[in-house]
């Protein structure tokens, strides 16, 4: 049997050819004129090549998918159909991280939210390619097994929300898995953002969305270290401006400043939505260490391997020195980077480290 990729791309990017539109003027004048040509001709033309190209198209697609039914359906009919199920239309579901789908020949997948890889090449019918074998699946593409052996589809992220229809089999894996669709267990984050999020100091945006690459604030971190140390209770008057009481972050931040942890970026305000940057993070990690923990901070790193040592503010050389001799903060391609914002994923990473330095 031929393997079908080539019938499902021609299906993907099939167009009918429309024939000419007969248009004239009389017997007795038989010349047209240039508005009626730019006009009323050029109208009709367009409508009917629409028409035309959406009625031959969708007849064709069709065609296709009943003939791919059709193969994939003889395909397992040789012993295999007792541990195969089918599914005659697409239908929402979840899964979870290692959860490996199989797919037979002709049959499709859509994933809605979340990552997942095919070990054999798969036709993306939304863009009319095809998917490369070992790929990353695209969201809101629809894809299908053109070839004549089963392609196995496998979720790389710790959830997924996928649906798909045909003649199809499906491995749990049971991994210990969050809820969250953009948490990929391949990331150099991984390990430190489930760290964080098993320990309940990071939450997610969403229900199921954890938002790596979102830039933290310094509201947001100073209730991070806030959940570090088990949220203790405190009287501490605030006198920062943009600090109102009963706010989530409002008992964070007077902790953290009766502790000497934070302290203001100046006239009379804290920043509580200013994105913390790389050395401010090193600065806080610091004097909760040294200050209120009273632990030994004499690691030292040395700044000027970096070409941007310069760019440290004066205030955080000695903690940023820190955090780098202790293995906390390292270089970004070899460049520091003290006052690029840090994100959430990037910030994980760091307290994992932090901790494991401390407990």
């Amino acid at each position: 049997m031929r393997k079908l990729t080539a019938l499902i791309l021609a299906l993907a990017l099939s167009l009918v050819t429309v024939g000419a539109m007969a248009a004239g003027g009389s017997a007795t004048d038989p010349l047209i004129s240039l508005s009626y040509l730019t006009g009323t001709y050029k109208t009709q033309l367009d409508t009917q090549i629409k028409d035309r190209v959406e009625t031959g198209t969708s007849q064709t697609y069709q065609d296709a998918l009943n003939k791919l039914n059709e193969v994939g359906s003889a395909h397992l009919s040789g012993g295999q159909s007792g541990t195969w199920s089918t599914s005659s239309g697409y239908a929402a579901r979840t899964g979870s991280r290692g959860d490996a789908l199989t797919l037979s020949a002709g049959s499709g997948v859509l994933v809605s939210a979340g990552s997942a890889s095919a070990s054999a090449p798969l036709v993306d019918v939304t863009a009319g390619t095809v998917l490369p074998a070992g790929s990353t699946l695209t969201a809101g593409h629809r894809y299908l097994n053109g070839e004549e052996s089963p392609a196995v589809v496998t979720v790389k992220s710790d959830s997924i929300s996928w649906a798909w229809e045909g003649t199809w089999s499906l491995s749990q894996s049971g991994a210990d898995a969050t809820v969250f669709t953009d948490l990929i267990s391949t990331q150099w984050y991984y390990t430190g953002v489930r760290w964080a999020v098993d320990r309940g100091l990071m939450a997610g945006i969403s229900g199921t969305v954890f938002s790596c690459n979102t830039s933290m604030t310094r509201a947001m971190m100073a209730t991070v270290l806030y959940r570090y140390e088990g949220e203790p209770d405190t009287d501490y008057v605030l006198a920062f401006l943009d600090v109102p009481s009963g706010q989530w972050y409002s008992l964070p931040i007077s902790w953290a400043a009766d502790k000497g942890i934070v302290n203001g970026i100046g006239g009379g305000q804290f920043g509580l939505n200013n994105q913390i940057t790389r050395e401010q993070i090193a600065t806080m990690l610091y004097r909760y260490a040294g200050e209120y923990r009273g632990l030994d901070v004499s690691a030292r790193g040395d700044l000027t391997a970096f070409p941007d040592a310069d760019d440290v503010s004066a205030y955080a050389r000695e903690a940023l020195s820190w955090a780098v001799g202790a293995g906390i903060i390292g270089g970004s391609d070899g460049w520091l980077l003290p006052q690029d914002n840090a994100t959430r994923a990037q910030v994980a990473l760091m307290l994992q480290r932090f901790d494991a330095l401390v407990s």
